[in-house]
């Protein structure tokens, strides 16, 4: 299932089965066999393909799953992949559907005016280990919504070193209107920022990220435990690259040792730092269920300390260690905020209240967005709580039981992509009603009592399946004659 951008729409070329309905594009591929190079058969393995041309376009984004059957004696076993296909259906954010299972075409163009894209670019490199609720609540919280704001891009199997990171799938021109990268690696201590060489990760991320700062006026936020001790196995190119844009040297891999074996050490930010406005104190968790290291470092040249680690007692001044670091890179003007662990793991600190006017946002969040400000995107619009589905959707239906028509009414507490779906008691859809992008209000659909086909329904109970902004609603209905 794909929802396609409308503007490709009149180049967009489908395989054979496929249908679009509006910007919804669906289909199926059938496995085939897998053959080595001298044409030898791989037993158990299948492989499935779509159109290499006229299909995928930027801003298109693929939900899929993988449908496997199997017959012996007759009997006939059945499976998906994933095993929880909710959300399939919905283009409304991430947490809908498992990250394993998207595919983007990036970047996601607005019009055909070169640069009319988000410049915001989140890479998780951490993909479907954690953390995706996180970042995508914290950047809600800060204004900010996937496909209009920032756009996306996952690392597959980003712990084995599979050349599946940005090096190895953008090249610089992909890359050029972006003009901040949000980046993450969760806790991965190996598999970061690759350099190209194939007896670890052969993913040319450094030498993209070079080309990219080269541009000028390019502006990062990095983030994670073992970032910089990655770096520094990756040979002269790691090495500089901290040098240069991160500017920090690494005393030790693991922090807790040296902080009196903190597991989760309180931060507070340096006064006057000139980047956290909002938000001067939290929490960098690194406890149960298993324990994070984060690495030790210090400042080094032009690049200065934002935040430090407490003691015990949440005393400051005991550590040099960094918290947060902000290094400007002078030859391209570059700049970088980094943090020696992920969003994920960055938590309120005890006692933590929000400023006015930001009631209920998470600290995450208010770093997050002060973070983007400083890098001149100006996010003054106000933001609710730190959740996109704090007000709940709301469903109606009349007359209830009908003959032959009814309404069906749905209150929209803000924009986002929604299904009506009809089934009857058998389970069997009956009719699509809608399936796609609502603006806020309310809204009332139709029914005549008529299937998909145009065949009048027999009479009976019948179910209203409503998907909208992360909530399903279910509401049983009689057509009586």
């Amino acid at each position: 299932r794909m929802k396609g951008n409308p503007l490709f729409h009149d180049y967009r070329q489908l395989p054979a089965g496929f249908s679009r309905d509006g910007d919804i594009i669906t289909g199926e591929v059938v496995g085939d066999s897998t053959y080595t190079g001298p044409g030898n058969l791989v037993q158990d393995r299948y492989h499935f393909d779509l159109p290499d041309t006229g299909f995928f376009f930027p801003g298109d984004v693929i939900h899929y799953y993988f449908e496997a059957r199997d017959e012996v004696a007759g009997d006939i076993g059945h499976t998906i992949l994933p095993g929880d296909t909710t959300g399939f259906a919905s283009f409304q954010h991430d947490l809908r559907y498992p990250s394993d299972f998207i595919c983007r075409g990036l970047p996601t163009m607005f019009s055909d005016t070169p640069g009319d894209q988000p410049t915001v670019l989140l890479w998780n490199d951490f993909a479907a280990r954690g953390g995706e609720n996180e970042w995508l609540y914290a950047l809600y919280g800060a204004g900010m919504h996937e496909g209009v704001g920032y756009d996306v891009y996952y690392t597959n199997a980003p712990d084995a070193g599979e050349g599946n990171g940005l090096g190895g799938r953008a090249t610089s021109a992909m890359m050029a209107h972006y003009d901040v990268l949000l980046y993450t690696c969760g806790n991965l201590l190996a598999y970061t920022l690759g350099n190209g060489d194939f007896t670890t990760d052969p993913s040319r991320d450094i030498q993209l990220l070079n080309t990219w700062f080269d541009r000028g006026g390019k502006k990062a936020l990095l983030t994670g435990d073992d970032l910089v001790f990655d770096l520094y196995q990756k040979g002269v190119e790691g090495q500089n690259f901290v040098s240069n844009y991160i500017g920090v040297t690494l005393l030790n891999r693991q922090l807790n040792n040296l902080i009196d074996n903190q597991t989760a050490p309180h931060v507070v930010a340096q006064s006057g730092n000139g980047v956290f406005n909002l938000v001067d104190e939290w929490v960098a968790y690194g406890g149960c269920l298993g324990i994070n290291t984060f690495d030790a470092v210090e400042t080094v040249g032009n690049a200065t300390r934002l935040a430090e680690f407490t003691n015990a007692d949440g005393q400051a001044g005991a550590y040099t260690f960094a918290a947060a670091t902000h290094k400007l890179y002078d030859p391209n003007d570059a700049e970088v905020v980094y943090m020696p662990y992920d969003l994920m793991f960055l938590y309120n600190a005890p006692g933590y209240t929000a400023p006015a006017g930001f009631e209920g946002v998470a600290a995450r969040s208010l770093i997050v967005r002060d973070v983007l400000n400083f890098f001149g995107m100006q996010l003054e619009a106000p933001v609710g709580v730190d959740t996109p589905d704090a007000v709940p959707l709301d469903v109606s239906v009349y007359p209830n039981p009908f003959n032959p028509t009814t309404t069906i009414a749905l209150d929209m507490p803000r924009a986002g992509q929604a299904t009506l779906k009809l089934y009857n008691v058998r389970g069997e859809l009956v009719h699509t009603l809608l399936d796609g992008e609502l603006p806020a209000g309310r809204h009332e659909l139709t029914w005549d009592g008529r299937t998909a086909s145009g065949a009048r329904a027999a009479s009976g109970v019948y179910f209203a399946e409503v998907r909208a902004l992360g909530e399903t609603s279910i509401t049983r209905m009689a057509m009586v004659k």
